[in-house]
């Protein structure tokens, strides 16, 4: 070894599915299972303690951005849902869900469209699915308003995540998570 460290991640987009993936219920492995490694090739070994703690590195570098791009971040990396503890049916997580509700704030000045749609049309920009004839009688829109009203919030949103997408890459790099010339 060269005392080099080798960058962990290969690309800022893994990083960022990593850290907000990981789970801390994942258990390290044990010595033997460790021994067996080395006939299969050399991983990360991202778990455990060294999983939490890359983790918790990719995320401070998360927090440390400007409030929008953090957002538009977990919106598109974040766990969207999980199982609800009294009915077992799948419900949003409280972090994408602020997300999403902080974003739908931000992308359109309030008063021009309700804040209901807005957090529908946000969700669909990071892959819900929502129809728009569907979500305009829902709440007794025009389609076209609806439609007009996703092209906006789309422009406004590839915006800040292309932003968002730059300055987190260049953290990771600048951290070494990330290596210089990765993909």
């Amino acid at each position: 070894m060269n005392g080099i460290a080798e960058p962990v991640f290969d690309s800022a987009h893994a990083a960022l599915t990593f850290a907000f993936l990981f789970s801390h219920q994942q258990y390290g492995r044990s010595p033997l299972a460790k021994l067996n490694d080395r006939a299969i090739g050399s991983g990360k070994g991202l778990v455990g303690f060294d999983g939490a703690a890359q983790a918790g590195m990719v995320l401070a570098e998360i927090e440390r951005m400007e409030r929008m791009e953090r957002a538009v971040l977990v919106a598109r990396y974040a766990q969207r849902v999980e199982p609800c503890p009294c009915c077992g049916a799948d419900r949003p997580t409280v972090v994408w869900r602020e997300a999403v509700e902080a974003l739908a704030t931000w992308c359109v000045p309030s008063g021009q469209s309700s804040l209901r749609v807005r957090r529908e049309l946000v969700g669909k920009f990071f892959g819900i699915r929502v129809e728009f004839v569907a979500l305009a009688e829902r709440y007794g829109m025009n389609r076209k308003t609806v439609a007009d009203h996703f092209a906006f919030i789309c422009r406004r949103l590839r915006e800040v995540e292309g932003s968002a997408q730059r300055n987190v890459d260049g953290a990771l790099r600048m951290a070494g998570m990330v290596g210089e010339g990765w993909v």
